[in-house]
């Protein structure tokens, strides 16, 4: 007897099947209707084992269906997956010893489609091979003429009617691939750092410590803030305070001058355990800080571009990349009396999944669906209570 070989086994029934399209189906019948689109894996290399554990149990519902008498589809696709196809093709670039930057838009774009079907293959071969019953025939991709058609059209529309805008919102930006990333996309991790204590010299005399981790985004400091029970500080709420090191004009995001006094505000979510019980309030650099900052109406100060470097509204350190400008401004402080001490502190760092880079929140202009207008809630909680 000739010795068993399933790989070229399953290879020829898998091929049979699909040239036979047993899975295909034509004209809708008077049967019941079964459907799945399959959640299209990203373009971004080849299947892993969750991928093969969620294809198996689709495939099982897929044919207990038919086994039940329902006409079956399955519809097979491919994600685009965007920026995490992006860095893939990247890391290509760099074994060549170049970068997306170097080639240009036009000629990464061309790399990147040179990519997309090597990749959509072999997920389409490991799919095949798996055995998965989908209709191969309806083959479907993210990036398919007809789906970018719908996506700009329903886009407009949207907007047309109010519903889609654009508005300030703090996002957690990559300086290294120089992209915004979702709240998914970032990586938390508990690591040592430093808590620095900083004199904030009050105007007409004294001066309020104030506790960070970050020192080189003071320079984008509109205020100081207190717990407004806490008896500490009570009393010098409403003042103002110098901003140290500041010695400049900078600019908000409205246009307007921004001098180096900036009020002391009391506000709910200061927690006064923190530190000193008082904290720098940086709008544009902070997600906690931007809340406050629209609550209290406070300008927003950017102090860095989109590669984590110092920019103009940094006076003296502009040019400067964020760590180094940390240095050079704790460097200052000391120098001035200003740094009253610093302590080891452990904190939650978030880091971009994809190259580990420490990401920098940053105020930038986004777009918005707006949820809470009835015709888009009304009917969601029509569905979820209907189902």
């Amino acid at each position: 007897m000739k010795e068993y070989d399933p790989k070229e086994i399953e290879r020829r029934w898998s091929e049979l099947w699909i040239e036979k399209g047993i899975y295909h189906v034509g004209k809708p019948s008077s049967r019941g209707k079964f459907s799945i689109v399959i959640p299209p894996p990203n373009v971004t290399g080849s299947l892993h084992m969750g991928h093969a554990l969620n294809a198996t149990l689709q495939d099982i519902i897929a044919r207990w269906r038919r086994m039940k008498g329902y006409q079956v589809v399955w519809v097979p696709g491919f994600d685009h997956a965007g920026i995490a196809t992006q860095y893939v093709v990247e890391r290509e670039l760099q074994k060549e010893g170049k970068s997306r930057l170097e080639l240009g838009r036009e000629a990464f774009l061309r790399k990147v489609w040179e990519w997309v079907p090597r990749s959509r293959e072999a997920i389409r071969t490991q799919l095949t091979r798996l055995g998965v019953s989908v209709d191969w025939k309806r083959e479907r991709f993210t990036l398919d003429e007809g789906f970018s058609r719908a996506v700009r059209k329903a886009f407009r529309e949207l907007y047309e009617r109010g519903l889609i805008y654009r508005s300030e919102y703090i996002i957690s930006w990559c300086p290294r691939d120089l992209t915004a990333l979702s709240d998914l996309e970032v990586e938390h991790e508990e690591e040592r750092g430093k808590l620095w204590y900083i004199r904030y010299p009050l105007e007409g005399g004294g001066y309020i410590t104030v506790a960070t981790t970050r020192p080189e985004t003071m320079l984008g400091d509109t205020a100081v803030a207190v717990h407004p029970w806490d008896e500490r500080y009570k009393h010098l709420i409403g003042k103002r305070v110098r901003l140290p090191l500041v010695r400049w004009k900078r600019k908000s995001l409205s246009g307007e001058e921004v001098g180096e006094l900036i009020p002391i505000i009391a506000d709910e979510r200061v927690k006064p355990e923190f530190g000193t019980g008082a904290v720098k309030i940086t709008p544009a650099h902070d997600p906690n800080d931007f809340e406050i900052g629209k609550a209290h109406r406070l300008p927003f100060v950017k102090v860095m571009d989109e590669k984590a470097r110092m920019n103009e509204n940094a006076g003296e350190f502009e040019g400067l990349e964020r760590y180094k400008a940390r240095d050079e401004i704790v460097r200052r402080l000391r120098e001035e009396g200003l740094l009253e001490k610093e302590e080891e502190h452990t904190h939650s760092v978030g880091r971009c999944y994809r190259c580990k880079t420490v990401v920098e929140p940053m105020v930038s202009r986004q777009w918005f669906l707006k949820v809470s207008d009835p015709s888009i809630r009304d009917r969601a909680m029509k569905a979820v209570e209907e189902g």
